[in-house]
């Protein structure tokens, strides 16, 4: 069974890393939000993504939330 790319695709460190932000520890202080899941949101890795970890990205990162994730179709 071949496995596909997942249809929503985090984007957090693509635009914390446009915004100057090196590492999920810097991304941890910026937001308030604990190293661990700065840490799974630099990697793209997160299960979820709670309404007020996502208001303290986008607020830190001075973004909306659309321009944290990115939707492909799946073909």
């Amino acid at each position: 069974m071949v496995c596909s790319p997942p249809m929503v695709r985090i984007k957090i460190r693509e635009v914390a890393e446009r915004k100057g932000i090196a590492n999920p520890f810097q991304l941890m202080r910026l937001t308030g939000l604990k190293y661990a899941v700065c840490h799974l949101y630099w990697n793209g890795e997160p299960k979820q993504i709670s309404t007020d970890a996502l208001d303290k990205l986008c607020d830190a990162l001075d973004v909306k939330p659309g321009q944290l994730f990115e939707y492909t179709r799946d073909k």
